[in-house]
């Protein structure tokens, strides 16, 4: 049995991590299919448009989580889940949480970059027919394939196309050549002029320094850095159990980190803009809620009973 640290607020209002969870994903889901409104479809020419994208992939792994949390039986995939969701948003703070339009647009040309060679080296070998499948099921494939090899390829022909026309390549060209074809260079820690880079080695994020991006506390960090051990399946698995000793806390650092999204769409929208889309969606909700139980009510009223009348 672990201690179980009870968090005083949530006790003191009623509520529990897991009310707390559900509405504050209610409230980041209203605002980001607010803001997706307006969206025709998803471009990498449109650098917003793929935050956008990355962010409902992001929540619907936090709806995921919230499922498993509630259900109470898998905190393997839990905590999983929950690396995953940390990951997703470090990558998102890091790219758009920067008032700095340069660096902005060249860690996203670099994030696309590096998606795109990894795409195209994992389809740069089609295997040969061998039989095992019909003919028409493989003439198939092979041209789904290829069309995805030259759709990832023309996407690396975009991206080194925009970064040779970028302001950073005649600020410091070395280190802007040197990031460039390092793998995850859009991770990397520092651009500037005077900056240099005489081992050709560009120093890069780790996944635990991203995290600090999160929440500047190490224990944070540390504990995100953790989960790595079920992700993996290594042996500190071995302690987990489903019991609310467990799956109390991290209910709360999925709390932390749906607020934390919350917290980057502000930055990058507008606080009081991102704030009036949760109230508006917040009314409707309540709203489609009432005319609900209302058209229930209705449903299973009885048809042949009639209101009493007044004695």
């Amino acid at each position: 049995m672990s201690v179980n640290i009870k968090v005083k607020e949530f006790e003191e209002t009623g509520n529990t991590p897991v009310t707390v969870l559900s509405k504050i994903l209610l409230q980041a889901n209203f605002a980001t299919s607010r803001l997706q409104e307006n969206n025709e479809g998803i471009s990498i020419l449109k650098p917003y448009e793929v935050f956008l994208d990355l962010s409902s992939k992001l929540l619907g792994v936090a709806e995921t989580f919230l499922d498993i949390i509630t259900k109470g039986k898998d905190p393997v995939s839990a905590y999983s889940l929950m690396r995953v969701i940390a990951d997703y948003l470090c990558s998102l703070v890091l790219i758009y949480e920067n008032n700095n339009v340069d660096e902005r647009s060249f860690r996203y040309l670099l994030y696309i970059l590096d998606s795109q060679k990894l795409r195209f080296k994992n389809l740069k070998v089609i295997p040969e027919y061998d039989g095992r499948i019909g003919r028409q099921e493989y003439d198939a494939l092979y041209k789904q394939m290829t069309d995805a090899r030259d759709n990832a390829n023309e996407a690396i022909q975009f991206c080194i196309s925009q970064l040779n026309k970028h302001p950073y390549k005649t600020i410091n060209e070395r280190l802007f050549q040197d990031i460039v074809k390092t793998t995850g260079g859009w991770k990397y820690k520092e651009f500037s002029s005077n900056a240099t880079n005489r081992t050709g080695r560009v120093s890069l994020y780790s996944w635990r320094e991203l995290y600090s991006f999160l929440d500047d506390r190490e224990t944070i960090s540390s504990f995100v850095s953790f989960c790595s051990q079920y992700v993996h399946g290594l042996g500190n698995a071995l302690f987990l159990t489903s019991d609310e000793e467990f799956m109390y806390p991290i209910t709360c650092f999925g709390i932390m980190l749906v607020g934390r999204y919350i917290r980057l769409i502000k930055n990058i929208y507008g606080e009081e803009y991102v704030s009036g889309l949760i109230d508006e969606g917040c009314q409707e909700y309540v709203s489609a809620m009432i005319c609900a139980f209302k058209h229930l009510n209705e449903m299973n009223m009885p048809n042949n009973v009639e209101p009493k009348a007044e004695q």
